[in-house]
């Protein structure tokens, strides 16, 4: 009865070792040592690593966030009730247990969840949503004021405070800085010029320079 108590898994966390992106899967190895008995005495063992794990981000309605695992993340394996090869192999609703097993190791699967304090994230924030790197220099800030994207220089390249904005186009290049204080609307004005039927006022001849567009 003892040996069933410990054979009996729930959930632990554990350390990525490789992840096949083709397959979806992780191979993890158990953060915490086990006591087994050796000639009677307890001793910390190494589980044995856990293979192919199926990967857990979130995914629904046609849609998922994907996620770069990489050997030394962290997370949780998750043991299922029952045998999931059957249903591993082939969805859907209509699998069998190809074995009678409960809670048993090799029905893991691997949530990105949770992290020990040694790689816990500074300046979590707790006023905004954020989409981030580890180190903070790189991030998607979703707040009350608006939506920020950062890059890693630290400074803040889009910014979305109010309004609406609608953008249809094959190619939009800027190479170098674009400041508009102002409406551009879809006539082709800009501070209520319009610069697609334009004309200039005050023109001269020669070297001097016409009036302003109106």
């Amino acid at each position: 009865m003892y040996q069933e108590k410990c054979d009996f898994r729930v959930a632990v966390p554990v350390i990525v070792q490789g992840f096949d992106e083709d397959a979806q899967t992780v191979d993890v190895q158990v953060a915490i040592q086990e006591d087994m008995l050796q000639n009677g005495v307890p001793t910390p063992t190494n589980i044995a690593p856990l293979l192919n794990l199926p990967v857990g981000p979130l995914r629904a309605g046609g849609f998922a966030i994907t996620l770069p695992f990489t050997a030394g993340d962290e997370g949780i394996a998750l043991f299922n009730d029952m045998c999931i090869d059957s249903w591993w192999q082939s969805g859907g609703t209509a699998n069998r247990q190809l074995e009678r097993r409960r809670h048993h190791i090799s029905d893991g699967v691997f949530l990105p969840v949770c992290w020990s304090q040694p790689r816990k994230l500074m300046n979590y924030s707790t006023e905004a949503l954020e989409i981030r790197s580890d180190d903070g220099t790189v991030k998607i800030t979703v707040s009350e004021s608006g939506i920020t994207i950062t890059p890693d220089n630290g400074t803040t390249i889009y910014q979305i405070q109010a309004g609406a904005i609608t953008l249809t186009a094959t190619t939009v290049t800027v190479n170098g800085n674009l400041t508009v204080n102002g409406n551009i609307s879809n006539s082709g004005t800009l501070d209520g010029k319009n610069f697609l039927t334009h004309v200039h006022s005050g023109v001269t001849t020669g070297g001097g320079d016409s009036g302003p567009p109106v």
